[in-house]
C-alpha cells in the first residue's frame, strides 16, 4: 500500500521509495540552515501528502479527503430523496409491519406513493437528508450496488 501521493505528478509511493532534498530555510546564527524534506521520487516536488483508505471502500485517498469521488457521488444521492427512492428500489423488498385496516385499505404501491408525498414535502427535505444519508451508511455495499445498477456506473 502506497503512503503518499504526489500533488503535481499523482504519483503514489511508498516511504521507503521517497526522495529526500535538502531545502534552504534561510540562515541561523550566519550559516544556510536546511531542512531536509520528503519529495516525490519521479519529479522531486515536496508537495505531497498522505494517504488513507476510503471509509466507506477502502480506496486509497488523500489525508484532506473524508471520502472517495466515487463514494461521494453514492452519498449525494442522500440529498435528493427521489432518487435514493429509486436506487433503495432497485434494493431487496424490505418488510414492515402496519395496522391491518391500512393494509387492507391501501396496496403496497398506494402506501409507497402516500409515503414519498410526504418525504417529499418541502418541511421535511432537510431532516430527510439526514435520514437518507444513514440510510446509505446502514448498508452501503448494497446502495452501493444498486446505485451502480441504475446510474449505469461501474465500482
Amino acid at each position: 500500500m502506497a503512503d503518499y501521493r504526489c500533488l503535481n505528478c499523482d504519483t503514489e509511493f511508498d516511504d521507503c521509495d521517497a526522495d529526500y532534498i535538502d531545502e534552504d530555510r534561510g540562515e541561523c546564527w550566519g550559516r544556510i540552515a536546511y531542512q531536509r524534506v520528503r519529495a516525490c521520487p519521479c519529479c522531486r516536488n515536496t508537495e505531497i501528502e498522505e494517504l488513507k483508505e476510503c471509509p466507506h471502500c477502502e480506496k486509497l485517498i488523500l489525508e484532506s479527503e473524508e471520502m472517495c469521488g466515487e463514494c461521494e457521488k453514492i452519498f449525494a444521492v442522500a440529498k435528493d430523496p427521489e432518487k435514493c427512492y429509486k436506487v433503495a428500489e432497485a434494493m431487496e423488498e424490505a418488510t414492515v409491519e402496519i395496522n391491518n385496516y391500512l393494509a387492507y385499505m391501501f396496496s403496497s404501491s398506494e402506501i409507497n406513493e402516500i409515503l414519498l408525498s410526504t418525504l417529499l414535502h418541502p418541511g421535511c427535505r432537510s431532516k430527510i437528508a439526514e435520514y437518507s444519508r444513514e440510510y446509505i451508511e446502514s448498508d452501503f455495499e448494497s446502495f452501493a450496488e444498486a446505485y451502480s445498477d441504475t446510474e449505469g456506473g461501474k465500482r
